[in-house]
């Protein structure tokens, strides 16, 4: 499984700071996928060379297969840090919900998590 990640100027607006879309899109396509590790290179040839272990993800980008620039140089210095805080929102576990809210792209909405790191669909949860 690869995650390619795909952007230009106008993409790279939107994913800066925490809540950011390209986090939220990451880890929801993670966590469809059952993936619970994302991984980022930042090299072509060790991505593409690389047998991702049972829950892993790999990152790439679209330059490396088009003749683009995408997703900027901007995003393209962070994609790390976005591996890595979308791998520590996604781990397998139990976790303290303090709130939940309805809103836009969760069926079963929204839980405050009490570690402070943000908010999680519920749509992938269960209730212990």
């Amino acid at each position: 499984p690869v995650l390619r990640f795909h952007g230009d100027r106008a993409w790279n607006r939107i994913c800066c700071g925490n809540g950011d879309f390209s986090f939220e899109l990451c880890v929801d396509i993670c966590k469809r996928n059952g993936k619970n590790k994302l991984i980022w290179f930042g090299d072509k040839d060790k991505t593409l060379n690389y047998s991702p272990k049972r829950g892993e993800m790999i990152l790439t980008v679209h330059r490396w297969f088009a003749n683009k620039s995408c997703p900027g140089n901007w995003m393209y210095a962070r994609m790390g840090d976005l591996a890595e805080k979308v791998t520590k929102f996604c781990p397998v576990g139990v976790y303290t919900i303090m709130e939940v809210k309805s809103g836009q792209g969760s069926k079963a909405g929204w839980g405050r998590l009490k570690s402070g790191i943000g908010w999680l669909s519920l749509d992938f949860c269960q209730r212990v």
